[in-house]
């Protein structure tokens, strides 16, 4: 498709490339470079999309639909939802008043030794690997129905420090109402730490390029799928069309 070279992309100045804002247009616009690289591409995709948490916008939202027969008609019917949260700075992925370096020490010990225990489990419990999967590599084990007591203890201090780490922000509302399949938290490179997230959630790390620039955004852990309504799925999906709209709306200087 040839734009008209009015409409093309053109690159931002310094000040608006060193701006609070600017910036995190500029992280955005990294993260829909790299759902564009998925394949298959999503359908539809936008930026400050509101969630099913009115007053929790995702920085960029995507939906991949799938074919489907209805009544000899074929149509499109939405399957996966995508939402991605940006934080500029560590403050903005944790909860007020707490000593976050503390409690992650803690938490990043005590879930090396869960994939310690791991290991144990799937020697001395082997029911617990689900017999749906042929490749052992591919194999996904139920090990939060282990009898194994430490394991349940530790279980239980990685979700007691993850409620204090996280209770009230951004990621944990989201989390907690499902509002996508897959949620991704997207960080300047040298930020935080795979290990250092919120349970389920993906990172994106986006390094820099250039004195004011950003590069391709690395996927360093992906999102672990999490139960999604089709309600919630539409809702998404209607807010990105929503959202879409208003840039073309904006883009055109056509009237609201």
């Amino acid at each position: 498709m040839h734009l008209p070279a009015n409409l093309r992309y053109r690159k931002p100045s310094l000040r608006q490339l060193t701006s609070a804002a600017g910036r995190r247009w500029a992280l955005r616009r990294q993260v829909l470079a790299w759902l564009l690289t998925q394949h298959p591409h999503p359908t539809g995709f936008s930026c400050e999309v509101a969630t099913a948490l009115q007053h929790d916008q995702a920085d960029v939202a995507a939906f991949w639909s799938r074919p489907h027969n209805v009544g000899g008609r074929r149509q499109l019917e939405p399957v996966r939802t995508v939402a991605v949260v940006i934080a500029m700075t560590r403050e903005e992925c944790y909860a007020s008043g707490i000593n976050p370096e503390a409690l992650q020490n803690e938490l990043r010990y005590s879930r090396r030794q869960l994939l310690r225990l791991q290991e144990t489990i799937r020697q001395t419990e082997p029911n617990l690997r689900d017999d749906g999967v042929l490749f052992e590599e591919f194999a996904e084990w139920h090990y939060e129905k282990s009898q194994n007591p430490e394991y349940q203890n530790l279980l239980k201090t990685c979700k007691r420090l993850e409620e204090q780490l996280f209770h009230g922000t951004r990621m944990e509302r989201m989390s907690r109402n499902a509002v996508a399949d897959e949620c991704y938290l997207a960080v300047p490179e040298g930020m935080l730490l795979r290990d250092e997230m919120l349970s389920g959630w993906g990172l994106l790390v986006i390094p820099p390029s250039g004195e004011h620039g950003f590069g391709n955004a690395i996927l360093e852990c992906p999102a672990t799928p999490q139960p999604c309504s089709p309600a919630t799925r539409l809702h998404l999906v209607q807010n990105i069309a929503l959202t879409a709209a208003d840039c073309v709306k904006a883009v055109l200087k056509l009237r609201k």
